[in-house]
């Protein structure tokens, strides 16, 4: 009869994982209903490639200047060796108000 592996040598499958935090802005402004809060987990390592995403979340409305987030991501395409980066953006209609 055969052994199965030893636990070190098998791998669970890819369960999502999630980047929490909370962004603000200092501004005293009331922002618009349509105001669109998105915040992004991105791969930054390749020198002068584009960022490549690997999860988002999005928050509308924005209803004070505390935004809190929680961004899901698959760890298999984590590697440790890597630069990673959130990046934390407010849009009205398209256009961009604030950005991290």
């Amino acid at each position: 009869m055969q052994q199965p592996p030893p636990a070190y040598l098998t791998r669970p499958p890819a369960v999502d994982r999630a980047v929490t935090g909370t962004a603000s802005f200092r501004e005293r402004i009331a922002l618009p209903p349509q105001a669109l809060f998105e915040a992004v987990l991105l791969d930054v390592s390749r020198a002068g490639a584009p960022a490549v995403v690997l999860g988002r979340d999005q928050v509308q409305p924005v209803d004070g200047p505390q935004i809190a987030f929680r961004i899901l991501y698959n760890p298999a395409a984590i590697d440790p060796r890597a630069s990673y980066a959130v990046r934390a953006t407010i849009r009205v209609d398209g256009q961009l108000w604030f950005t991290t």
